[in-house]
């Protein structure tokens, strides 16, 4: 839907013109004082318990953001509902709110976000056509009742020039998004286009034929129906400007709250802000697999992924080379760190970035991350191994110091046929790409951010002004935006599910738990361990090691359910607490790593290297690795890392390794 908001003046303020408008205007005899003094204290008292209520319902609305632990706020799911409530409550407040005069469009969301509006208006134009090509009487933008003329000549011309119209403008948006999809789209209507127009070649063409020629092509046209709404979904949530929440604003506050929480622990006593760049760095790493762009469906096709929003990766624990950069940004952006993906021309394709790292911007100076080897480029200083055997990187290397010093990238280089694709004299071409969603350069955000205080304060929204005119002061060749978040918002509302089926994992319950009776409510334990996670809450009263522990179905009991008649009706059960299993197993391992309980950690991890399930065996071996760091075993470390070498990460696996002392 596309919404159009009125501004409204302070509400108090409106009062109380009116309500001495109606005291001089009213034309009886005047009112002693003592019945206006009443009168007006009546009314501010009013608005007193208006403004104490909008200000619950602000507090209450954060208050449910940070506790959404119990049952999955999943789309398509009744916890969703409760993102749908804390919007109601949001709009309620942010209705009363003043537009912030400071506040300044960005040119280059506008552009999107006109593109985007100008194709959902064609393609409702051509949704009301259709509808009267079928016979339908159908509202026109004004809301007036139309109908089709008798011949329907015109309206089938009208059709024609709309899907041209429509196919330039997705056209036009593949540009400016980097929309693979929208090519693909522009062809569809182009042939859509094509068949309306074949009719001029019949005969004697009447209304009628045309009628039935629509009406047998209903699959294409309630397609095109389905796509116009998507159009008009993805303008709106590319809306920058007014003060209006959607439920997609609140999964963007869902997921600042996560990050925030995420960076705070993460960082743990760390001061430097460089060190908790690497600390965040390293978490990411140990958190979120990375996964390939493609997956294929036979032996000679693949299809490309559906990009994901940074609250599903985290979710999910895995994502493309992107998402998991995409995270790394955000996690930066919670502790108020400006940081850019880093790009140079692409070597096939010099008009397409080609993403080689992460900059982040402290003090002048950009330090360089290279998340897809797994860890940040070291400086002059080298690689030292810790008082607990692990590498640390206490020295990051510089931008400037690596346009001017190759041999720092050559460190990158597992040998002279696996180098690192990137020299010195190629960063001479380097840009800066931020990764900006349009909530978060948006009015809205910027109101909703300057009411938080204490514990609820998080960072929502991004100056895209400031961000450009710092990275450009930094010595960039170019400085823009990074299409990725574009692409995803239209992609997730286009093809949701895929995303959708893999996040039905936390929607598996896993049976006889032995729940109490009066636990009348669904239980959830693999989500609220996510959730949990999140928050810091890895050991305490309610944690997330306990959550995982209790997703997890032993193998005696796997037994039983295989012996039990409902289960065996049911064979995908089986397969899905299977999944969990080695899910949450994953995890735990991951979580008791985090407060270094190594041997536990071991323990869980080496039962997914037992799991018939060829799934999570690569960051297993990963974490693995890690340990064997820790307890200095180097050369189990080495192994470990090298059981990874086929996958994305591999390469960087094993640059690691090299850098490992010898035992």
């Amino acid at each position: 839907m596309v919404y159009w908001i009125i501004p409204m003046r302070h509400f108090p303020c409106t009062l109380s013109v009116s309500l001495l408008l109606s005291l001089f205007l009213a034309g009886c005899k005047p009112h002693n004082q003592s019945d206006a003094v009443h009168t007006l204290a009546d009314a501010s008292s009013a608005q007193l318990g208006d403004a104490r209520h909008q200000k619950e319902d602000f507090d209450r609305s954060l208050e449910l953001i940070n506790s959404l632990d119990d049952s999955p706020c999943l789309p398509n799911t009744p916890g969703f509902e409760k993102l749908v409530g804390i919007a109601d409550r949001l709009n309620k407040w942010i209705r009363n709110q003043k537009p912030d005069d400071t506040w300044k469009p960005d040119a280059a969301f506008q552009e999107v976000e006109h593109a985007a509006l100008n194709a959902a208006e064609t393609a409702q134009k051509i949704v009301r056509t259709l509808a009267l090509l079928k016979g339908a009487t159908v509202l026109n933008e004004h809301g007036q009742q139309i109908t089709a003329s008798e011949t329907l000549q015109a309206e089938r011309q009208a059709v024609i020039a709309d899907l041209e119209q429509f196919g330039l403008q997705t056209q036009t948006l593949a540009s400016l998004t980097n929309l693979p999809i929208m090519n693909r789209i522009s062809q569809s209507v182009s042939a859509l286009k094509n068949t309306f127009a074949a009719l001029e070649n019949i005969p004697n063409l009447t209304g009628d034929a045309i009628r039935s020629f629509v009406k047998q092509r209903e699959l294409e046209t309630e397609g095109f129906v389905s796509l116009a709404v998507v159009f008009e979904d993805y303008a709106a949530q590319l809306k920058t400007e007014g003060l209006f929440i959607s439920t997609s604003d609140v999964e963007y506050l869902k997921q600042s709250a996560w990050m925030r929480d995420l960076s705070q622990w993460t960082c743990g006593d760390k001061r430097v802000l460089l060190d908790q760049a690497v600390q965040m760095c390293d978490w990411v790493v140990c958190n979120i697999e990375m996964r390939s762009n493609w997956i294929p469906i036979n032996q000679n096709e693949s299809v490309e992924v559906v990009p994901q929003h940074p609250w599903q990766t985290i979710l999910l624990g895995y994502g493309t080379a992107q998402d998991r950069m995409s995270v790394f940004l955000e996690l930066l952006r919670q502790r108020r760190m400006d940081a850019a993906l880093l790009a140079i021309p692409h070597p096939r394709n010099p008009n397409t970035p080609f993403y080689w790292g992460v900059g982040v911007l402290l003090d002048g100076e950009i330090y360089v991350f290279q998340l897809e080897y797994g860890f940040p480029i070291p400086g002059a200083e080298g690689i030292k191994v810790g008082d607990d055997g692990s590498l640390q990187f206490s020295s990051v290397a510089t931008l400037s110091q690596l346009m001017q010093d190759d041999t720092l990238l050559r460190r990158l280089d597992l040998s002279e046929k696996q180098q690192f694709p990137i020299t010195a004299e190629m960063l001479q071409q380097t840009s800066a790409h931020f990764f900006l969603t349009p909530e978060s350069v948006s009015m809205r955000m910027k109101v909703l951010e300057a009411e938080l205080s204490g514990e609820q304060n998080m960072v929502l929204y991004t100056d895209p002004h400031e961000l450009r005119r710092r990275f450009a002061v930094a010595g960039m060749t170019s400085v823009e935006f990074a299409k990725y978040p574009f692409r995803t918002a239209f992609e997730q509302r286009f093809n949701p599910e895929p995303t959708n089926e893999a996040m039905n994992v936390f929607l598996v319950q896993r049976p006889r738990l032995n729940l109490d009776d009066s636990v009348a409510r669904r239980h959830y334990p693999l989500w609220s361990g996510r959730i949990l996670y999140f928050k810091g809450a890895i050991s305490g009263q309610e944690n997330a090691i306990t959550k995982y522990q209790n997703t997890r179905v032993p193998d005696k009991e796997m037994i039983e359910y295989r012996n039990d008649p409902i289960f065996r009706n049911t064979p995908a059960l089986g397969l899905q607490l299977q999944w969990i299993t080695v899910q949450a197993s994953y995890w735990l391992g991951a979580a008791l790593f985090e407060i270094d309980s190594l041997g536990a950690s071991k323990d869980s991890l080496m039962e997914i290297r037992q799991n018939r399930l060829n799934t999570w065996r690569t960051p297993t071996e990963y974490l693995l690795g890690r340990i064997a760091e820790r307890e200095k075993r180097y050369d189990d470390a080495k192994r470990h890392y090298g059981n990874t070498s086929p996958s994305l990460s591999g390469i960087g696996n094993a640059v690691r390794a090299q850098w490992l002392p010898e035992p």
